[in-house]
């Protein structure tokens, strides 16, 4: 895909999904970070988007999403988060103003999609269902929604960080970051509190306020080991 065919469609995302107020601040916001990680983040918009065309290629081949060649670009994509650190920078975007910050994080979905759409004959939607259903059919990602079921569980008897039952979700929750490429747990549950969610069609829905309890007791949790150890 050519840049000015980037250009346009990032336009016309950014006229869908931010005020002109919000995109602004956006800017302002680009202006102030170090040249080397706006250069990580294009790198990784280019590196995400080979392996969403690499998806199509295999729906179109009929793959199901749980099948191993799916599932070697999930492990791709989780690789991918690591080594640009996305995570991170979401985070500290989201302390720097919740709202555009994960509005600009579904654009970014929403642009890898569409330009992803643009050079197959799949549409937006197709393509992040079948991403969507890639990373729930996965080892983690089934592993996950028990996690956090178990942990919704504990968070509404308000067990307390320090319970074995808590230490126990800890311990299951560090050694999957450990084995999926997930990096820091307290990361990824940071991450998945406030940018986590499902889609559903073109729209990703948030977490709801249970299930972010039950990423902040799996953070909590995991801090009250590391202090055991030191």
């Amino acid at each position: 895909m050519n840049t000015a065919n980037l250009q346009v469609m990032a336009r016309e995302l950014i006229n869908e999904m931010l005020t002109p107020e919000e995109e602004r601040e956006w800017q302002t916001h680009l202006s102030t970070l170090p040249k080397d990680e706006l250069q990580e983040s294009r790198e990784h918009f280019e590196a995400a988007r080979a392996i969403t065309l690499a998806m199509v290629r295999l729906m179109d081949e009929g793959a199901d999403p749980a099948s191993a060649g799916v599932q070697r670009l999930v492990h791709r994509c989780n690789e991918s988060l690591l080594k640009y650190h996305v995570r991170e920078k979401l985070i500290s975007r989201d302390r720097w103003n919740s709202a555009v910050a994960r509005k600009v994080y579904e654009l970014g979905h929403r642009l890898i999609a569409k330009t992803s759409a643009s050079d197959s004959g799949r549409s937006e939607r197709e393509i992040r269902e079948f991403c969507s259903a890639a990373h729930n059919a996965s080892e983690w990602g089934k592993a996950l929604d028990k996690l956090v079921h178990d942990a919704n569980a504990l968070a509404a008897r308000r067990e307390c960080p320090e319970s074995k039952a808590v230490q126990g979700l800890a311990s299951r929750f560090a050694e999957l970051c450990h084995r999926h490429a997930l990096g820091d747990p307290i990361v990824f549950a940071r991450w998945s509190a406030e940018f986590g969610g499902a889609q559903s069609g073109e729209t990703w829905v948030r977490n709801n306020e249970a299930n972010r309890a039950a990423w902040e007791l799996l953070i909590d949790g995991v801090a009250v080991t590391r202090r055991s150890f030191n």
